[in-house]
């Protein structure tokens, strides 16, 4: 099976690999509780769905079950669902909510834990007015945020 000219595999490889850039490059962290993330991270396919990892994983095994017409794959895919959501459930969310406070009950509110948004999630970050800084140029509470999002040292957000 194709997906725009090219296997559907790589889809899934290179959703995978973005999910776990995105959060050691934009919060000097991994996606594994071991090394966490020092911010929240709200970009990349986390604007539209809270899980990206476990979605995609789950659609991967449910699209080689419905191409290959095999029941087992299918079975396995919730097989495979059931605890990762038990984990969000009882460890990941509450972890979160006590390291992010209002800020990641105010993502959980706008950004479905399951099934994605069809439609990106504009942070506070993204809505900021354009003030004290240059014409053209996107200002967040006295900072630039292009240098926020380039930045290699870890920005607190409060």
């Amino acid at each position: 099976m194709t997906v725009g000219g090219h296997p559907a595999y790589i889809d899934f490889i290179s959703a995978s690999q973005v999910n776990v850039q995105v959060p050691a490059n934009v919060s000097l962290g991994t996606p594994a509780p071991v090394f966490p993330t020092r911010r929240l991270v709200v970009t990349g396919l986390y604007r539209y769905v809270r899980n990206p990892m476990y979605v995609t994983v789950v659609i991967t095994i449910i699209g080689q079950g419905l191409i290959l017409g095999n029941l087992r794959l299918l079975e396995y895919s919730a097989v495979v669902w059931l605890p990762a959501h038990l984990f969000v459930l009882v460890y990941e969310e509450p972890t979160l909510r006590a390291s992010f406070g209002s800020e990641y009950k105010s993502y959980c509110a706008e950004v479905p834990r399951w099934i994605p948004r069809l439609t990106p999630w504009r942070n506070d970050l993204e809505k900021a007015p354009r003030s004290h800084g240059q014409r053209g140029q996107r200002v967040w509470r006295g900072l630039r945020v292009d240098t926020i999002l380039r930045s290699k040292d870890p920005i607190i957000l409060e």
